[in-house]
């Protein structure tokens, strides 16, 4: 029996980024087996090397709705959560090394978004840009046009910094327990 390296990881990453942490208060019983059997099941991570930044959103915004409507019922509303454990998952792929060079992650590293959870918004709003983004409300209310204007701030910052946004996270993660 030969081991697919890559299937394994992949595996790996779905699991790890699918957490009940990740999840926690995500609306119903069962989001994270879900979540779990959609990232393994569902998402063709070569369909995200895409050309341009407006497709990689449109391709993004497609899999979070699609795995929204795989949630059990009480979660099919929490858009919020299905789009944080879509971009872990791709940040997990970009961060390991053989994934990262299998699905050519490196072409579209710039696009990728920060995980959204309390610690980033609270991080971000700090931020001179983030002044005006309105207050956090959690995961399970996030809706597409307060997560984007989220994201734009984040974009912002990660310029002023020289990283990516995808990279805020390592900055912002649990930043007020952790010093």
């Amino acid at each position: 029996m030969r081991v697919n390296k890559i299937e394994l990881l992949r595996k790996r990453s779905a699991s790890l980024s699918a957490s009940a942490s990740a999840l926690r208060s995500a609306g119903a019983r069962g989001v994270v087996a879900s979540a779990r059997s959609f990232l393994l099941g569902r998402v063709n991570l070569k369909s995200f090397i895409v050309s341009n930044e407006k497709a990689f959103q449109a391709r993004l915004d497609s899999i979070s709705k699609r795995m929204v409507q795989q949630f059990p019922r009480g979660a099919r509303t929490n858009w919020g959560a299905a789009r944080k454990v879509v971009n872990i998952f791709l940040r997990d792929i970009l961060y390991s090394r053989h994934l990262c060079c299998h699905f050519k992650f490196d072409k579209i590293e710039k696009w990728l978004e920060v995980p959204l959870d309390g610690d980033v918004a609270h991080c971000l709003r700090s931020e001179p840009k983030g002044k005006n983004l309105q207050r956090w409300i959690g995961i399970k209310r996030l809706k597409s046009k307060t997560s984007k204007k989220y994201q734009d701030v984040a974009k912002v910052v990660a310029a002023r910094l020289g990283i990516h946004p995808v990279d805020l996270d390592l900055i912002y993660w649990r930043s007020k327990r952790v010093k």
